[in-house]
């Protein structure tokens, strides 16, 4: 008998084969979907000398289907989805695949691993923990999906990573490390979910619709009620142990801190096992009514701390925070114990785009043994949509659109009558005395007495919309100059040793950065610590205001591609502001220049710059100075995201002011972008105009500049294609 992947067992050799596959794996194209990744691409075996690849074949998606179906006839109708089983391995380089030494200087292992007719691949490695230089990618051998980059910056206290399931029934590990990389760490792949056949429990990304669950249900963009359209960013999908899905809530708590913690089900997370290889999917939906599949951003991770015994709920805590342009929000929650009426729940039936159910009709109490008697919401019927296996954990909503509840289990879909139960969020808050048995002891950590809270928005996700800032032109191509009169780049290295190197951008208002895009078009090193710098410069031409940094490896970037790097925070920015990079030259064999359009003709304005010590210059190899432009792009926002401290920096009305009260200057933030002028006149409150001022079609976020103003209180007049609108302000 031979001894496979599993873990500590010896089982029939027909489920134990090893296959050596002929394959060629090219990455012209493919399906990229987001789980927090960085940059860096697969070399793929497309490399010369690589024509062997090793599959580790585990059991048949055939075999362990039967096997689950014997075990779970006769368990509970709970509501969540269980699309694959979960087989212990031992993967690692030490014992499976091989490694591939090329030109460049990287080390590469590969192995790939199959399952007979599944579905699905899931794979949670119980020991993850890499050094510097180091890029793990998982891929389909079809080339249709790829996640990856995985580096140092995805390492987590508990060592433990899962990865968004491939759909398919093969996949391949690349790993690559650095030549200076004398230690990679632990890469031990423990753990793989095997998708059941027929389950089909992942589509195709090149479907045209998801459509796995039930057709009674509603989409969530199907209805269009504000509040609705805003709370659908608390709601989250979960998949856990590589096997089973529930759907989960981002909850706040009454710090208002924006502590990254999700309620769900607590026959859903179980453990903390359960917890530390739990994703959870945020923003996922139809971008439209019956639209077509949706994007995913997932956080990989997390924290169990606290699970109901005689209660079916679990708190988890994330083990990070969801970035600004996955629009978090944090829903409210409601525990007092009393009734409620006209309710909405929020969730992924089967894995699903997100559904939205509704019920108009007073709440009924019940029980839902084996959890505490009569601590359940019971619904009858709803009167739009229903739930299915994968929305148990979804948060029961009240009118005020507070968390009362979360679903354990019911009925099958699309029944008049489906009789679904919601354990009681009042009953979870402090029923049981342990901390690690309630609610309360977490989402109201300082013992305010507070018994309900309303949702809390870092973004407000329904005028939060991205977009990016480029000075390039349509059909403006990418190019990199070299230097005339010596070696080097007129965008990097060179021999003018020139550091620093920006791109100038100029907004008739305010935006907030939080990443950039760069096209680099020479990346060479031999050290796995050769960094640059990201940097953000405010001012004009001769003002050279250091704002912010952050360091970026070189192994992080890859050459000849746009490379998206988040900052560490969302950064302000008004009117004027340079965005780009500072190299050094430490190292001799250190390379890096970004691409730069076609030099441009002296008509065309210059946005492209290098720092001399003294003021900003057009970029230079030491003879001729070009006009041209850098290949980096600032993704931004128009709206402040609200911290605890500076509550209500979106605009809620159509037109709001912050800060207010004021000891600076003063924003104007519209809900859609103003057309034409825009008239502000600021009047004390004896009548008198004392601040007149006029803006030319601006950002929907600017600024006034209200340093002249003495302390007091103001009117400020504010007219936009006629129409009139008048706030008051403080200035301190």
């Amino acid at each position: 008998m031979k001894r496979n992947a599993i873990t500590d067992e010896f089982i029939n050799p027909k489920y134990t084969i090893l296959l050596i596959v002929w394959i060629s794996v090219f990455f012209s194209s493919g399906t990229m979907i987001a789980q927090i990744e960085h940059p860096g691409y697969p070399v793929g075996l497309k490399m010369k000398n690589i024509s062997q690849l090793e599959f580790v074949q585990l059991p048949s998606a055939d075999m362990l289907y039967k096997q689950f179906s014997e075990e779970n006839s006769d368990k509970k109708v709970y509501k969540k989805d269980v699309f694959a089983s979960p087989v212990k391995v031992n993967i690692s380089p030490a014992n499976y695949g091989f490694w591939y030494s090329g030109d460049n200087n990287w080390k590469t292992w590969y192995v790939g691993i199959t399952a007979e007719n599944a579905s699905s691949l899931s794979l949670i490695f119980g020991n993850f923990h890499l050094s510097h230089a180091c890029r793990l990618f998982v891929y389909s051998p079809d080339e249709k999906q790829l996640y990856g980059a995985f580096t140092f910056r995805n390492n987590k206290k508990s060592n433990i990573l899962a990865i968004t399931p491939i759909i398919n029934d093969s996949l391949i590990l690349e790993f690559q490390v650095n030549d200076g990389v004398e230690n990679f760490g632990e890469l031990v792949l423990s753990k793989v979910g095997i998708g059941f056949p027929g389950k089909d429990a992942f589509k195709s990304p090149e479907d045209e619709y998801f459509r796995w669950s039930a057709d009674c249900h509603v989409d969530i963009n199907c209805i269009t009620t504000e509040n609705i359209q805003r709370h659908k960013y608390s709601t989250c999908r979960i998949i856990f142990d590589g096997s089973a899905r529930c759907t989960g809530t981002l909850i706040n708590n009454t710090e208002e801190d924006g502590r990254p913690l999700i309620l769900t089900a607590g026959h859903c997370i179980m453990s903390r096992s359960d917890a530390q290889s739990a994703l959870y999917f945020f923003d996922y939906e139809s971008p439209y009514c019956e639209g077509p599949d949706g994007k995913i951003k997932s956080i990989s991770g997390s924290t169990l701390l606290s699970r109901g015994v005689g209660l079916d709920f679990s708190l988890t805590e994330m083990s990070e925070k969801p970035y600004a342009d996955y629009y978090p929000l944090y829903a409210g929650w409601d525990a007092v114990d009393k009734q409620y009426a006209d309710v909405y729940v929020l969730h992924h039936p089967e894995g699903d785009v997100k559904k939205i159910t509704t019920d108009a009709d007073i709440l009924q109490i019940g029980s839902f043994p084996p959890f505490d008697n009569e601590t359940h919401w019971l619904v009858e019927k709803y009167d739009t949509g229903t739930t299915e296996n994968g929305s148990s954990g979804a948060a029961l909503f009240s009118a005020d659109n507070r968390v009362v509840g979360t679903l354990t289990g019911g009925e099958e879909a699309c029944t008049e009558y489906i009789f679904d139960y919601y354990q009681m969020f009042s009953h979870c808050w402090a029923d049981y005395p342990d901390e690690d048995e309630q609610l309360k002891a977490w989402l109201d950590p300082f013992n305010s007495g507070k018994t309900f809270m309303d949702s809390y928005f870092p973004a407000d996700p329904l005028y939060t919309v991205s977009e990016e800032l480029s000075n390039l032109g349509d059909n403006e191509k990418d190019t990199l100059i070299n230097c005339n009169s010596g070696w080097g780049y007129i965008s990097g290295h060179n021999h003018l040793h020139n550091t620093d190197y920006a791109e100038y951008f100029s907004m008739n208002g305010t935006k907030y950065i939080y990443a950039v895009k760069m096209l680099v078009s020479k990346l060479r090193y031999s050290k796995p610590d050769s960094k640059i710098k990201i940097k953000i410069w405010k001012g004009q031409e001769n003002y050279n205001d250091l704002i912010y940094e952050q360091d970026i490896f070189y192994f992080e970037m890859t050459e000849n591609q746009e490379n998206f790097i988040r900052l560490d925070t969302i950064l302000y920015v008004n009117e004027e502001f340079y965005a780009g990079y500072e190299i050094n030259y430490n190292d001799p064999e250190d390379t890096f220049a970004l691409s730069t359009t076609v030099p441009k003709t002296e008509t065309i304005e210059n946005s492209a710059f290098y720092w001399d010590r003294y003021r900003w210059r057009k970029l230079t190899d030491g003879i001729n100075s070009y006009s041209t432009s850098l290949f980096i792009q600032p993704v931004v926002m128009n709206y402040y995201p609200a911290d605890k401290q500076n509550p209500g920096g979106f605009p809620v009305h159509e037109v709001t002011l912050y800060p207010n009260p004021t000891y600076g200057d003063l924003q104007v933030l519209f809900k859609s972008a103003p057309s034409g002028d825009v008239d502000l006149k600021v009047y004390d409150l004896a009548g008198k105009l004392v601040l007149n001022v006029t803006y030319n079609s601006p950002e929907p976020n600017f600024v006034l500049s209200s340093g002249s103003l003495a302390e007091g209180v103001y009117l400020l007049k504010i007219t936009e294609n006629s129409v009139e609108t008048t706030l008051k302000f403080v200035k301190l």
